[in-house]
C-alpha cells in the first residue's frame, strides 16, 4: 500500500476546480428552476417531497465507484493522479446529487402539485383539475405515480412517493378533484389519512 502525499494535494487541487464547476453548474440549474417555478400559479405551498429511490441509487453507485478507486489508489506500488482525483470526484458528485435532491422535489400546492425531477430539467404543473387519472405501481417499497390529464396513455408527470406521502397526495386528488380516477397496480392497499 503506498500513498504519495504531494499527488494527492495535487488530486485535492484538481478536485477543488471540479467541484467549482459543479456546485456552480447545480446553482445555476437551481436559479433557473426556481425562475420558472415563479411563472407558475398554483396557489400556496402545502407540503414538499424528497429523497426518492432514483437518489439513493444515485449515491449508492457512485459511492460504489468512490471504493473501488480509492482501493485501487490505495494498492498501487506508485501514486496516480488519475487514481486519486477519481475518488474525490466521486464525493463531489454525491454532495453534489444530495444539495439538487433537496432543491428539486414534488411540491404540493394548494391548487396543483409541480413535479421537480432530479435528472432532467425544468418543472412539470399539473393542477388537480385537470388530472383524469392517476395510475399507481409498486416499486421497492416506493410507488411510481404517473398523472394522466387526457385519454391518451401518456403522463404528463411521474414521480416515486412513499406510502404516507401517496396517501396524502391521492386524498387531496380527490378532494380537490373526485372525477380523477385512481387505478392501482399490485398487491398494496392504500388507506387514506382523513
Amino acid at each position: 500500500m503506498h500513498f504519495d502525499t504531494i499527488i494527492f494535494y495535487h488530486a485535492l487541487y484538481v478536485g477543488f476546480a471540479y467541484s467549482m464547476l459543479a456546485f456552480g453548474a447545480t446553482y445555476y440549474r437551481q436559479v433557473v428552476d426556481d425562475l420558472n417555478l415563479q411563472e407558475v400559479s398554483l396557489g400556496e405551498d402545502i407540503a414538499s417531497v424528497e429523497l426518492t429511490p432514483i437518489i439513493w441509487l444515485s449515491v449508492g453507485s457512485f459511492f460504489f465507484v468512490f471504493c473501488i478507486f480509492a482501493v485501487i489508489a490505495l494498492i498501487q506500488s506508485e501514486g496516480n493522479i488519475f487514481l486519486y482525483v477519481i475518488p474525490i470526484a466521486c464525493a463531489i458528485n454525491i454532495t453534489q446529487l444530495l444539495m439538487r435532491a433537496h432543491h428539486q422535489r414534488l411540491l404540493i400546492k394548494t391548487q396543483g402539485i409541480i413535479v421537480r425531477h432530479l435528472l432532467i430539467e425544468g418543472n412539470i404543473p399539473i393542477p388537480y383539475r385537470d388530472v383524469k387519472r392517476i395510475y399507481i405501481n409498486e416499486f421497492i417499497g416506493w410507488f411510481v405515480v404517473e398523472f394522466f390529464t387526457d385519454d391518451d396513455n401518456v403522463p404528463v408527470g411521474s414521480c416515486h412517493l412513499r406510502t404516507q406521502d401517496l396517501s396524502h397526495i391521492i386524498r387531496i386528488f380527490r378532494q380537490k378533484n373526485p372525477q380523477c380516477s385512481v387505478h392501482i397496480d399490485g398487491a398494496f392497499t392504500l388507506v387514506l389519512d382523513q
